[in-house]
């Protein structure tokens, strides 16, 4: 059967100029360009003879490899590697390529690809000393208690990326391997995670290619500099870098995802501290910043413009609060029943949690404040109730644990949410889901009680050496001081499948509205 060939050149540089072919050899500071002269397949045979050069005027070698692509498609389910060259010219590929020389590529096409497959698309890739990509890097001063930071003001986007994930594949890089059109990571702390597929790269494989090109990504707040003063860079934004590069903390989630609660943020984020479900939304906390993400309704991922300096953030099923380092609370999002209404004069809080329609705020005193709906006596926080050290809210009922490892808990007890199990002391930690509780004690063992109707109140057997827990709307995730994320419950949306590689997880997202999870596996301080 007759091979159908055709080609591309490919170089991996952006932002830089090309120089036309006549000045070419008089130019300086040039990408190489690969120029293919001819690409056939050799008659009577499987082999495709591919002549080509690489003009480059800097560097006498270039480094160059080849990949393939079949029906026309540019994605990684197209790609088909070029593993065999014959007749010696695998020696014009690799690191020490000579420049501006006619090369030649023999390829024995059958060996590498089923040729009933349809058209190739043979790509030549080459790649100079300047190395993957070039930036144009800035430098801020120092100024107040921001540091100097160097940054490349123009975006790095997936498109961009696309070209080093050739390269990657094509010189077979032992740290990824091309399973049915994903790239998927090959040991170390990338080993099985997804990293690219279709055209666009995942949080991970960003992270990847960062590592490699020694950059990180900028934080909100480092985003916000540049952007703000005599600098005014607003090419600057979510998927721009500094220099060095800083392994970032890293997002997981699962469950429920058609209204984008988890559409992660582009850039690979920076010391997160916090993570707040909503019924159709996310939010994170992350270098005293608060990002938003998933459903719009009622403007809940609208985080209030000038919102820093948080320390604690916490997601109702449609409203969000966050408290700032102050002793003050903010909150936004669905107010129809006054979730949103911060008791005026409200200071001094430590901790916050919101409910299904109400809000709750833990003060350094030891004393409870709520406020909302107050159907079934939601935010009719218990008279004399003190000592307390955490709250949590669930979808009409709330929890407080006491500083002597006892839980009170009050609200709408349709399906025995408030009933505390008799004799329940020694908890550290409490969560509420749509209408279940959760304690956490301090032998690392859970007891929950409450709505059973999906097995969300069945503790795993021989659960133990757990470290924090968290309710959805109707499952429950408990994490062990193993990193290991366990779930069960309802799994509608897939909420209780834990993916194979979620590992080292340090936070659980906590939401008593959600129907997603999300964890964090934490590289930095807070």
């Amino acid at each position: 059967m007759k091979m159908q060939f055709h080609t591309r050149n490919w170089f991996l540089q952006f932002a830089i100029g090309i120089a036309s072919s006549a000045t070419l050899l008089a130019a300086t500071n040039v990408p190489p360009t690969v120029v293919i002269s001819n690409a056939v397949q050799r008659p009577g045979t499987t082999f495709m003879d591919i002549d080509f050069r690489v003009d480059d005027p800097d560097d006498a070698t270039v480094q160059v490899a080849a990949l393939a692509f079949i029906n026309g498609g540019t994605n990684f389910s197209n790609i088909v590697k070029i593993n065999t060259l014959v007749e010696g010219t695998e020696t014009n590929i690799g690191t020490n390529a000579p420049a501006n020389t006619p090369l030649r590529l023999t390829w024995n096409v059958a060996a590498d690809w089923n040729t009933n497959f349809g058209n190739a698309q043979v790509e030549i890739l080459a790649k100079d000393a300047r190395g993957l990509m070039p930036f144009h890097w800035i430098t801020l001063p120092s100024n107040g208690p921001n540091p100097e930071i160097t940054i490349n003001h123009k975006s790095i986007y997936d498109a961009d990326l696309l070209p080093i994930w050739y390269w990657l594949l094509a010189t077979s890089d032992p740290a990824i391997s091309l399973v049915n059109g994903q790239v998927i990571g090959v040991g170390g702390r990338y080993d099985s995670l997804p990293l690219a597929q279709g055209t666009a790269s995942t949080r991970f494989g960003r992270e990847l290619i960062y590592e490699k090109l020694n950059v990180r990504a900028l934080t909100p707040t480092e985003v916000m500099r540049a952007k703000a003063g005599r600098y005014g860079f607003q090419s600057v934004d979510s998927y721009s870098v500094a220099k060095g590069f800083v392994m970032p903390d890293r997002l997981f989630g699962w469950g429920k995802s058609d209204r984008g609660a988890l559409n992660f943020p582009p850039n690979v984020v920076q010391k997160v501290s916090a993570v707040a479900l909503g019924q159709d939304f996310t939010l994170l906390l992350s270098d005293g910043t608060v990002i938003a993400w998933g459903n719009n309704q009622n403007g809940i991922t609208n985080v209030p413009t000038g919102l820093t300096n948080v320390i604690a953030v916490a997601a109702g099923t449609n409203h969000c609060l966050a408290l700032r380092n102050n002793g003050t609370v903010i909150a936004w999002g669905n107010n129809q029943n006054g979730q949103t209404n911060v008791p005026t004069g409200l200071t001094n809080v430590i901790a916050v949690a919101a409910g299904g329609l109400h809000s709750l705020a833990l003060r350094s005193d030891g004393t409870v404040i709520a406020w909302g709906n107050n159907q079934n006596g939601i935010t009719n926080v218990p008279t004399g109730l003190t000592n307390v050290i955490a709250v949590a809210a669930g979808g009409l009922h709330s929890l407080a644990l006491r500083s002597d490892g006892t839980v009170v808990a009050w609200g709408w007890n349709y399906y025995s949410q408030t009933n505390v199990p008799t004799g329940l002391t020694n908890v550290i930690a409490v969560a509420a889901g749509g209408s279940h509780s959760l304690a956490l004690r301090s032998d690392g063992t859970v007891v929950a009680w409450g709505y059973n109707y999906y097995g969300q109140t069945n503790v795993p057997t021989g659960l133990s050496n757990v470290v924090a827990v968290a309710a959805g709307a109707y499952h429950s995730l408990a994490l062990r001081n193993d990193g290991t994320v366990i779930a069960w419950g309802n799994n509608q949306y897939g909420q209780t499948n834990v993916p194979p590689y979620v590992r080292s997880i340090d936070l659980l997202g906590i939401g008593c509205g959600a129907n997603h999870v999300v964890v964090v596996d934490k590289q930095q301080g807070p």
